[in-house]
């Protein structure tokens, strides 16, 4: 696996992502799926993970600190 710096920050990324974007209702795919493509993509060495997340989506409610901004105030949203 080839790897690149982010930036200035030192963190080696994988060239290779991992797309998420057929992962649950959207695609039809299962947990149990979805936990073996996480698991083969990390074996493999990719470390680089595209996953989108619906704005407003409340994620994990106990982790509010963790969430920006746009999340939870609509009006600094991107139109």
């Amino acid at each position: 696996m080839q790897y690149r710096t982010l930036g200035r920050t030192g963190v080696q990324v994988s060239t290779l992502a991992l797309g998420t974007m057929n992962f649950g209702a959207l695609g039809r795919t299962t947990q149990a799926e979805a936990t073996a493509l996480v698991d083969a993509a990390l074996e493999a060495g990719i470390n680089t993970i595209d996953a989108v997340v619906t704005p407003g989506l409340d994620l994990a409610p106990d982790e509010k600190n963790d969430t920006p901004p746009s999340l939870l105030d609509a009006s600094l949203r991107r139109r």
